[in-house]
Order: C-alpha cells, then structure tokens, then sequence
C-alpha cells in the first residue's frame, strides 16, 4: 500500500522520469541498511523476516524499475533510462553500505 501511496503522490512530479520507483527503493534500501545495523551479529528474527524481507521486499519493486528502465529505452529516452539505472545502483548500494556498516544504532 505504501509503494501505490508514493506512487500517487509523486504522480505530478512524475513526467519521463519514474521517481516513485526509484524512492521507493531507495527508501527501502535505507530502512534495510539500518535494520541490518541493529541486528548485526546476531542471528534474524522474525522480526528481521518480517521488516527486511515482507516490508523492504513487498516495497521496492525490480520488476517495476526493469520495466519502467526498458520502457525508456525503447521510447529512446536513453539518458533518463541510463540515470534510473546509474541513480537507483548507486544510491541504494551506497545507502545500505553506510547505514549497515557505519550506522551507529
């Protein structure tokens, strides 16, 4: 519900550009990077089930970002479709990096 909710309230911002899946991941990516950072060394709960895998997983979408990604493409849109792939890789690896590795929870 939350991923539809970003997507509607981004939707007039939203021109050739996907910025509700590119937030939603990013998004998700940091709320992962921390919960890694709070459980580290330890072994998951079902909370980290529940949080990491239910919530982060049902809210980023890579089908959405290959879709929306080949899509731009094949409007020839290349420089929008190159800035989703290059801003949605680096900014959730370096999100989850950071926030993993370096957070102090």
């Amino acid at each position: 519900m939350l991923r539809f909710a970003l997507g509607v309230w981004l939707l007039p911002v939203i021109r050739l550009f996907p910025w509700a899946t590119l937030v939603a991941n990013v998004f998700a990516a940091a709320i992962i990077g921390v919960l890694y950072s709070i459980r580290r060394g330890e072994q998951p709960s079902g909370f980290w089930y529940f949080a990491a895998v239910g919530f982060c997983g049902g809210l980023s979408t890579f089908s959405s970002f290959s879709l929306e990604t080949a899509q731009l493409i094949k409007a020839g849109h290349y420089l929008y479709a190159s800035l989703n792939v290059g801003l949605s890789i680096v900014m959730c690896i370096a999100l989850v990096w950071w926030l993993a590795f370096y957070f102090k929870s």
